[in-house]
């Protein structure tokens, strides 16, 4: 294949980092299969993919956009340069691409979680930890790297008197009544917790593969109905909303922390062997779309 694969993706405020951190997971697995692979993002993105980067947009055997919805506009101009693949995209574009693959759950499109792409430094974390790793915090609560403040000293103040717990306040700030590395990864304390509480979203998967137990507290509708409509396939314990959300509920969750004894432990290379094989899946549903990589 002599044009390259270009993933467009982007991160920092309105889009968090989970778009880009399964984007590079992505570059680095088609890198490894031998595919010439550029990133280009009008925001900025860490240095991890700087190996990638590319200011300008150019020729592509196949354009892969992962950033949230698409305007019509934005897709006939990446068509300019190549085959269109959008991710997770449910704006007015996604009829304009040539693939569309959705692998978080929405409520308009099947989704296939088969395909889920895991975050490239969760799963480098994950090559770095212990084959087993014990399960010695009882909640890992994060709820973005700005929760709401309110909400976050409800659950600190109910979790502090009760259980063992960390919480993660974003950008690498940690707090709680549980011994951690100085820099401890969020693959890591997810592993060794019971059950985390978190938003929907890519870290709620990611700790359902670490065999937590797993509590949202969602910002708005949207997200909680979200929820609620997983809330049996993927076994989560409850959902919440912010707007809701008071000392009743933390009452109901301590109840269910103190009711669940939950895994012991986890196996890390069985982990990491469901992380590649849904990336694998994901290739294969880009070849099912109409994609060739001759």
């Amino acid at each position: 294949m002599s044009k390259p694969v270009t993933i467009v993706t982007g991160s920092g405020e309105g889009l968090g980092t989970g778009h880009s951190q399964r984007m590079l997971a992505l570059a680095h697995h088609l890198r490894g299969m031998g595919i010439n692979v550029r990133v280009h993002s009008n925001t900025p993105l860490e240095s991890a993919f700087s190996e990638f980067h590319s200011e300008e947009m150019r020729p592509s055997a196949l354009i892969i956009r992962d950033m949230r919805d698409s305007s019509q506009e934005e897709i006939h101009k990446l068509r300019e340069f190549g085959l269109v693949a959008v991710i997770d995209d449910l704006g007015s574009g996604r009829v304009s691409a040539d693939i569309a693959i959705d692998l978080l759950p929405n409520l308009e499109y099947h989704f296939d979680f088969s395909s889920f792409i895991y975050g490239y430094n969760f799963s480098q974390a994950l090559e770095k930890m212990p084959a087993f790793i014990p399960k010695d915090i009882d909640v890992l609560c994060y709820l973005g790297a700005s929760p709401d403040s309110m909400i976050r000293e409800l659950i600190v103040q109910a979790l502090d008197r009760n259980v063992k717990y960390v919480f993660i306040d974003g950008h690498g700030k940690f707090s709680g009544n549980v011994p951690v590395a100085e820099s401890p990864s969020f693959a890591e304390l997810m592993c060794r917790s019971r059950f985390v509480l978190t938003y929907f979203g890519i870290t709620m998967f990611e700790a359902l593969l670490c065999g937590c137990e797993v509590i949202t507290v969602n910002p708005g509708e949207y997200h909680l109905a979200l929820s609620k409509s997983v809330e049996e396939r993927f076994s989560l314990r409850s959902s919440y909303i912010y707007d809701d959300f008071n000392s009743r509920s933390m009452d109901e969750i301590l109840s269910q922390i103190s009711s669940v004894d939950g895994r012991l432990s986890v196996d890390r290379d069985s982990i990491l062997s469901i992380v590649k094989k849904s990336i694998n899946k994901f290739i294969l549903d880009l070849e099912r779309g109409g994609f060739t990589w001759s």
